[in-house]
């Protein structure tokens, strides 16, 4: 009798759950219909500069070093009504690999709320205008911007930063460099929300709208990723032990390859993928592997099909395992 009534109230909280979905999405219809109605009787409200810090004229500025660059800035207002922001940048002569990732987000609750991707064949120097697809509407969070740069071993990379020192709490910060008495030569444009909306360039709208998981901390794929990996060439099986998700495992033999494909990996705004090749029997100085980043689409059916010059790809090259490693 106990289990039948808990049976009757999951019930219950599931259709009100239902309920509560189905008012959310009306009202999401009702907010589509209102903006389309406003747009048509008004024009497109402009963009207002809110704050600025204009470059060094000494040409103070932080650089990528050893092809990584990693900082964080607040840039001291509300996210309410952000529309747009700009970066100086200093130098930008990189290559197709290099990438430039900016994300921002509230520093409260770590919501990213605008996410973008730049190739290194976008980038150059001066001014660099981001536009969010509309002003963000109803979170009064400190903003904070999160820029990670990375580069090749030949290109240069700087941001510009604030011809004035600023207060501690308003300087950049930058991973693993020394402390900044400045910030970064940026500036910021507010809109009103439902006003204004954007075909925003190099938007990742994979990333907007989560929550930014903590800096350093490995984030695992689920589950349904590798669940639906496929497997062309090599022999590759899935293996349970006990109630443990299954897992991929290959069998090699000298001179032997195999080629694992996942579908397209959830990355939201994450800079680094990384895997761990556990060797169960055998040697690791015998195994070499490699990942690939392919556009999505792609068909792939061998490794014939891995390019490293299609739009987006990366390869990390082969890392070779060394004698006596666990993995």
């Amino acid at each position: 009798e106990a289990l039948a009534g808990m049976a009757r109230e999951a019930a219950a909280a599931q259709q009100g759950l239902v309920a509560l979905r189905q008012e959310h999405e009306a009202l999401l219809v009702a907010q589509a219909r209102l903006r389309q109605a406003a747009l048509h009787l008004q024009p497109p409200a402009a963009p207002v500069l809110v704050a600025s810090a204009e470059p060094s004229a000494e040409g103070h500025a932080v650089a990528a070093r050893a092809g990584r660059l990693a900082l964080g800035q607040s840039l001291g207002v509300k996210l309410d009504g952000l529309a747009a922001i700009a970066l100086h940048l200093k130098e930008a002569l990189a290559g197709p690999e290099a990438a430039l990732r900016i994300r921002l987000y509230g520093a409260e609750s770590g919501r990213i709320a605008g996410a973008w991707v730049l190739p290194g064949r976008a980038l150059q120097a001066g001014w660099l205008t981001l536009d969010l697809p509309e002003p963000v509407a109803g979170l009064r969070e400190t903003a904070w911007l999160e820029v990670v740069a990375e580069v090749g071993g030949f290109d240069r990379f700087a941001l510009s930063l604030s011809a004035e020192p600023v207060l501690p709490g308003a300087a950049v910060s930058v991973a693993e460099g020394a402390a900044e008495t400045r910030c970064l030569a940026f500036a910021l444009w507010t809109a009103l929300p439902g006003r204004r909306l954007v075909q925003a360039l190099h938007w990742d709208a994979e990333a907007a709208g989560l929550p930014a998981p903590p800096s350093g901390v490995p984030v695992e794929l689920p589950q349904q990723v590798w669940q639906a990996a496929r497997m062309p060439e090599g022999r590759v099986e899935r293996v349970a032990l006990g109630t443990e998700p299954a897992r991929l495992v290959a069998a090699l033999g000298p001179g032997e390859q195999a080629l694992v494909v996942l579908p397209a990996v959830p990355l939201n705004g994450l800079d680094v993928l990384r895997a761990e090749l556990p060797v169960a029997l055998g040697d690791t100085a015998w195994l070499e592997a490699a990942l690939w980043l392919q556009p999505e689409g792609m068909t792939i059916g061998a490794a014939g099909d891995l390019s490293p010059e299609a739009p987006g790809a990366r390869w990390s090259g082969w890392h070779p395992g060394g004698f006596g490693d666990p993995a």
